[in-house]
């Protein structure tokens, strides 16, 4: 049984894509899958991976024309993921410790939750890393380890740090929604809502590397986020209390 399939929306990454398979590939959770789709990149990506999935039958490739991140996860969340819980990594991010699959999954069935998480570390090109965060980001950290209510939590942001019940997003319908910036939080909220309450770890889950590359912002990218602010500020409002 896949008890975790890890997806990963791959475009030019040739940089750190072997960096980021070798964290996913090395971690102590045996029973995964990797999930890498190739949304139409134009360097060496699907290369790198395929050269890695010669080596490790775990890893399926699969390839699209470019249509954006969030369209790369609904085509292995809809089409090819088969694992009882998912996971989201970007191409260019890592795990910290070859055990945060393993303690995820086991907290999450021990239980009895749809969706469990940690905490979040950011990792910039200048050699600074992040781990406490300031105002309404202190949340991307968690102080104690336990089942929280969403409702009791209200944070938008940070979905690569959780695992997510597979049945559960089908069931309901969940996926990103079609924008091509700030796809991730409307995901991260509406899950967070079928699920009604996550177990939290307050060891870091995540390493998020930040500052290595610019977004060049353009009609579409714009629209995305002005419908993604009003997507999740409409989900919020009709939180039950």
């Amino acid at each position: 049984m896949i008890k975790i399939s890890i997806i990963i929306p791959v475009y030019n990454a040739e940089k750190f894509i072997g960096e980021c398979l070798e964290s996913v590939l090395s971690q102590s959770l045996r029973e995964i899958e990797v999930v890498c789709v190739d949304d139409g990149s134009t360097d060496r990506s699907a290369d790198i991976i395929a050269k890695y999935a010669r080596n490790d039958s775990r890893i399926k490739l699969v390839h699209q024309e470019n249509s954006g991140s969030g369209s790369a996860r609904n085509n292995a969340i809809l089409n090819h993921a088969v694992g009882e819980f998912i996971a989201f990594m970007d191409s260019d991010d890592w795990y910290p410790e070859s055990n945060n699959l393993e303690i995820l999954y086991n907290k999450a069935k021990n239980n009895n939750v749809k969706i469990s998480g940690g905490s979040f570390v950011r990792y910039y090109a200048d050699g600074r890393i992040e781990s406490e965060f300031k105002g309404v980001y202190k949340a991307y950290k968690f102080d104690q380890e336990g089942i929280i209510h969403y409702k009791d939590y209200q944070f938008d942001y940070g979905y690569h740090r959780f695992i997510y019940n597979l049945e559960m997003l089908k069931n309901n319908n969940i996926v990103f929604p079609d924008y091509r910036r700030f796809q991730d939080p409307p995901f991260f909220v509406k899950a967070m809502i079928a699920s009604e309450s996550f177990y939290a770890l307050t060891i870091p889950v995540y390493a998020y590397r930040k500052g290595h590359q610019t977004i060049s912002w353009d009609e579409q990218k714009l629209v995305g986020l002005i419908q993604g602010l009003q997507a999740v500020s409409y989900t919020h409002l009709t939180l039950p209390t």
